[in-house]
């Protein structure tokens, strides 16, 4: 795995947040108090291109569509930012909630596909959804309770709290105030951080992997590429990665903001879960 030092994010200057998220139509706005984990990346993943066009597809009016676009190369953009460090600044009761996890099963013999077995290219995958199951610890579930959150003002996509690390957020950046893609951009033209998919490389999302410099290996299931950062309260990266526990550690009291309900529960905070199983959604485009 390749390291890449790129251009850091911007400091926000004392007493004044790192930046703020506005919805399409203005409805809604979430302040990022903190300098994020990672400021510039993107996802080729199988869960992140459908959750873009879920929104898109299901929940989008006119006013979001500027806010609802994949990166130039086609990924899912995304700012890594501690929960923490959010606080909504109004239109909080505007927010929505879906999960469509996207899982794979062996189309010969109906067996579920763990993430670790896919180098075996004799396999056939096929997509299905199982979003609402609980107690399954294979690792081709793993992401079955990430909760997607969208604003039902505009149907803006705002962010998602994965169940990897429900402490730093996935925040769409399209509708940050003083974020750019071009400033923060890689020489290359990618983002900073790269995120492959064997969706891509299959054809199974019908996006490909962008010409990345050094290459995205062709196979790989996690990042190919950092921008080192020090995040929130002065956690670097890997302080998104390593645990809640790290964050306090380093003096940080404060409750998240956003906090990942159980697998299967129809609500949360009050707002009703939307389970997505659009089987359209399953088919390339």
């Amino acid at each position: 795995m390749s390291m890449m030092m790129c251009a850091s994010a911007r400091v926000a200057p004392p007493g004044e947040p790192w930046d703020v998220w506005t919805c399409g139509c203005g409805s809604l706005k979430l302040s990022i108090n903190e300098r994020p984990y990672i400021a510039c990346m993107e996802c080729y993943c199988d869960d992140c291109v459908r959750r873009m066009r879920i929104v898109k597809k299901h929940y989008e009016k006119p006013e979001g569509a500027s806010l609802n676009k994949f990166s130039p190369g086609g990924g899912y953009l995304m700012v890594n930012a501690s929960s923490r460090s959010m606080t909504f600044v109004k239109g909080k009761e505007h927010i929505g909630y879906f999960r469509a996890t996207v899982c794979f099963r062996d189309k010969r013999t109906g067996k579920v596909i763990p993430m670790d077995a896919w180098k075996d290219h004799a396999l056939e995958p096929e997509p299905f959804y199982r979003p609402k199951e609980q107690g399954v610890k294979d690792s081709a579930v793993g992401t079955r309770s990430t909760l997607n959150v969208y604003t039902k003002c505009c149907g803006s996509m705002m962010c998602h709290i994965p169940e990897a690390h429900p402490w730093a957020v996935e925040v769409n950046p399209n509708g940050l105030e003083r974020w750019s893609f071009d400033k923060l951009k890689a020489p290359d033209g990618n983002t900073p951080v790269i995120f492959g998919s064997y969706g891509s490389t299959r054809s199974l999302t019908g996006v490909p992997l962008p010409d990345a410099k050094p290459p995205i290996p062709p196979d790989v299931c996690g990042p190919c590429r950092f921008q080192l950062n020090r995040g929130f309260l002065g956690v670097p990266l890997f302080g998104g990665v390593a645990g809640d526990g790290l964050a306090k550690w380093f003096g940080d009291t404060k409750e998240p903001l956003l906090k990942l309900p159980k697998a299967g529960v129809p609500s949360y905070m009050g707002i009703p879960i939307d389970y997505i199983d659009d089987a359209a959604l399953l088919v390339p485009q």
